[in-house]
């Protein structure tokens, strides 16, 4: 009230000043400015500032809308025990955000600082030449990006947690645009919880939850959002998806599958993929044969190493990962491996044939983005006649022993 007040008297001591003038063409300079900032608040709201938008084809788990100044991004399955959708509401820098929001879902974009909880999201956000808005990340032991490794050896990366277990006072105090994290099970959401009442914006990101290579890359165009980088998304995405579909086609031309076994078992439990999941699909596209391919769902289902050994006996091939590099390292984990087929006529491949100076495998961090190069080394490995000029990227063939 004391502001109108006074603000009142001021335009009636204008008001006056012109009328004694005698018209002589004063003009209130408040009026003015209040006109300016009237007309540029008007331009932010009708403005568009997306001239490129994301159509999603392939990912089933995210959607986006697309308004004047902001973006309504929708995660329709976030976690995999948990159909509770979550919503983020992404507003251009300068522009007022919308009304009717949770103010835990506004993001401020272009993010410029951004903390990864999983090495998979720094695969997304490489891609688009984006690798210097990584403020920090998880684990930093598993790093393969040579960027994100040195700047962790020269100490210039937040180190936000191990894992599982995340720092939220090292997050609070870098202050970044954004956080983004895997959807893991609903219940670790809650550990997060101190990071979002304490208004950094986290983001879930669910790539692994698609039941496709394909829709599994499309989620570069999820990390593209927050950047505004809907055309390096859409571009690089359709180089991907052509390169893997023209793969496709070309395996399908053969006439025997043969039969494929995969993984290793951990503490006796095998974790086997379903057929529904991105593994099964990729052993699908490769013309493989694949014992689970019947069984629904995605991710992987727990079997007794005696439900596999089984069966695991008469395969064709043997496609594991882990740190063995021979035969005779895979046999020194478990005896009863050299019984299998696959073992016998030394046709066991593992994917660990990128690795990092420290150690640490390429392919876990890096394939999500790849999924034509998988295809290809799969490919290869099965029906060698149908890529003659390809080499190997991720996998290889175990030799008998250490040469």
């Amino acid at each position: 009230m004391i502001q109108t007040n006074r603000l009142t008297r001021r335009l009636y001591l204008v008001w006056a000043s012109c009328l004694m003038a005698s018209f002589i063409g004063c003009k209130s300079p408040n009026n003015d400015d209040h006109q300016n900032e009237n007309t540029d608040s008007s331009k932010r709201n009708t403005q568009n500032y997306f001239q490129h938008q994301i159509k999603v084809t392939h990912a089933r788990n995210f959607q986006v809308e697309y308004h004047k100044n902001y973006k309504v991004v929708k995660l329709l399955k976030p976690f995999e025990n948990n159909d509770d959708g979550l919503r983020y509401v992404l507003v251009q820098r300068g522009t007022p955000a919308p009304k009717g929001f949770k103010k835990n879902e506004i993001i401020e974009i272009p993010v410029r600082k951004v903390i990864t909880l999983s090495h998979t999201h720094v695969a997304f956000i490489q891609q688009l030449g984006q690798i210097n808005s990584i403020q920090g990340v998880s684990a930093p032991q598993y790093l393969t990006n040579p960027t994100l490794i040195a700047k962790h050896q020269k100490k210039q990366l937040v180190v936000a947690g191990t894992g599982m277990d995340i720092n939220p006072e090292t997050i609070l105090a870098a202050q970044p645009d954004m956080v983004m994290a895997s959807g893991m099970a609903s219940n670790a959401y809650k550990k997060y919880q101190p990071l979002i009442q304490a208004g950094v914006p986290l983001v879930i990101n669910s790539e692994w939850l698609e039941t496709t290579p394909l829709g599994r890359a499309e989620w570069l165009k999820f990390v593209a959002v927050f950047y505004n980088l809907e055309k390096e998304a859409n571009d690089r995405f359709h180089q991907i998806e052509k390169a893997y579909q023209k793969l496709v086609s070309l395996a399908q031309r053969v006439t025997k599958k043969p039969k494929v076994v995969v993984g290793l078992p951990f503490k006796n439990t095998w974790y086997m993929p379903r057929g529904g999941s991105f593994v099964g699909q990729y052993l699908r596209d490769a013309g493989a044969d694949y014992y689970w391919k019947n069984e629904q769902g995605v991710g992987s289902m727990p079997l007794d190493f005696e439900a596999v050994y089984g069966k695991a006996l008469k395969a064709d091939f043997w496609m594991v990962s882990g740190l063995s590099k021979t035969l005779q390292d895979l046999e020194a984990l478990d005896a009863r491996f050299a019984d299998f087929d696959a073992f016998k006529k030394q046709q066991v491949y593992n994917n660990n044939k990128k690795t990092t100076a420290q150690g640490v495998n390429v392919f876990f961090n890096n394939s999500v983005v790849h999924p034509d190069w998988v295809l290809a080394d799969m490919i290869k490995v099965l029906h060698p006649d149908l890529l003659p000029d390809h080499t190997l990227v991720y996998y290889q063939k175990l030799s008998p022993t250490q040469n």
